[in-house]
């Protein structure tokens, strides 16, 4: 799994990039450890044979980032078009 970040406007976001068992590992863990909350009611659903990216906003400090999981055909979009985004270390 690889993590990237992007800071736009004070808007921290981090995504994490993986297969659909690591991103749905991830997720289910920042939903139970209130790391962050889902910006959708529904739960994500996977495609175990694709990859998936975590989107994670940290808008404020007085509230939980927001997560979402986006198809990795979005995230190369997003990495394409944001010349602030790098990746950073990140281990599980």
């Amino acid at each position: 799994m690889k993590k990237f970040e992007s800071i736009e406007n004070n808007i921290i976001s981090s995504y994490y990039v993986g297969t659909a068992r690591e991103v749905a590992s991830l997720y289910n863990a920042f939903l139970s450890r209130e790391i962050a909350t889902p910006e959708f009611c529904s739960y994500p659903k996977f495609d175990m044979d694709k990859n998936y990216v975590l989107d994670t906003t940290d808008v404020s400090s007085d509230e939980l980032p927001t997560m979402k999981v986006i198809t990795s055909d979005t995230f190369v979009s997003l990495l394409l078009s944001d010349e602030e985004m790098k990746e950073v270390e990140f281990s599980c």
